[in-house]
């Protein structure tokens, strides 16, 4: 069977999954992965991508063991929502090794790496969600070189080692906890009046899509923490959607997806300590951002993940709590 006849066969196959964009919500996100531990969680991520390489999953011929698919699926690629077989599906030709973080109680999975599209390299996060054993939410945010978000060569990079190492277990923080210090980032983000509503270590550092957007060439101002203070993202007006899918106590990893709208009302803007700076994007633009946070001895140590640009105001498909 030709490629694009496999393709059509999948899709046709495909339509009998309805496409629930708002699948996973409170309720959902509350449900306990009971028939999937960790392992089934990061077993089932490792299928997928197979799966998705090899364009196939639902027991076409020739087919690897299929997918266990719910009777319905939410399915969206930068918070558009698709049809299983559309997106990375038809164009990823390889895929890197990657980062897998499963969190059995909420029964997500998230997935964080390398894809490349007949030869070009992408930063992606994947987020299954699972219920019963079966995959009922697949949420992917793909960072793409061309676009203005920031971007750097992929060559060499990897998620800092930290976020797999456990914590100490008289340093271990409970989830409230932990999920608590990452609002009060994005609560930072927010304001941006120089108030820090959370605990970040001095040297922490901020990653995205490899870039590092903590440290900027020629600024007096470094640091996430010192960034915030400074009031370095005025140009951040709100942060929406703010969800955290999965969360690992023992290591201190807390994984969170939200959208920075960003409206340009104005160009030319002033830290807090007086130095002149320009937004980085002169018209509305949304940035969806999956963000992993490393949280040790109580405090934001590390922050890394994906960035995809969007249109102003893009809508979530996806319900928040």
């Amino acid at each position: 069977m030709s490629r694009r006849r496999h393709r059509n066969a999948w899709l046709a196959r495909c339509r009998r999954l309805l496409l629930l964009p708002a699948l996973m919500g409170p309720a959902a996100l509350a449900q306990t992965g009971a028939n999937c531990d960790e392992a089934c969680l990061s077993g089932l991520v490792d299928d997928y991508l197979e799966a998705m390489l090899a364009f196939d999953g639902m027991a076409l011929p020739g087919s690897i063991a299929p997918l266990p698919w719910a009777p319905a699926v939410g399915f969206t690629e930068n918070d558009v929502g698709l049809m299983i077989g559309d997106g990375l599906w038809g164009s990823s030709t390889a895929v890197g090794e990657g980062f897998t973080l499963a969190d059995a109680a909420t029964g997500n999975v998230l997935w964080f790496g390398i894809v490349e599209e007949h030869g070009q390299p992408a930063y992606a996060a994947l987020r299954l969600g699972v219920e019963g054993g079966e995959i009922a939410a697949v949420e992917t945010i793909v960072g793409r070189e061309g676009s203005p978000a920031p971007f750097a060569p992929t060559s060499g990079y990897s998620l800092d080692p930290s976020f797999s190492t456990a914590v100490p277990v008289s340093d271990r923080l409970p989830r409230r906890r932990l999920e608590a210090l990452v609002r009060g980032y994005y609560d930072s983000l927010r304001q941006n009046d120089g108030t820090v509503y959370t605990e970040i270590a001095e040297d922490c550092r901020r990653l995205t899509n490899g870039f590092t957007t903590s440290q900027i060439e020629g600024s007096s101002v470094n640091g996430c923490r010192q960034q915030l203070e400074a009031g370095w993202y005025r140009y951040v007006d709100d942060v929406r959607a703010l969800r955290m899918p999965v969360v690992d106590e023992a290591r201190g990893v807390v994984v969170a997806i939200a959208l920075l709208d960003h409206a340009a009302r104005f160009v030319d803007y002033e830290t807090q300590d007086g130095e002149p700076r320009k937004i980085p994007i002169e018209y509305p633009n949304t940035h969806a951002v999956l963000e992993l946070f490393k949280i040790e001895e109580g405090e934001i140590q590390r922050i890394e993940g994906v960035t995809a640009f969007q249109p102003y105001l893009m809508p979530t498909r996806w319900r928040t709590p």
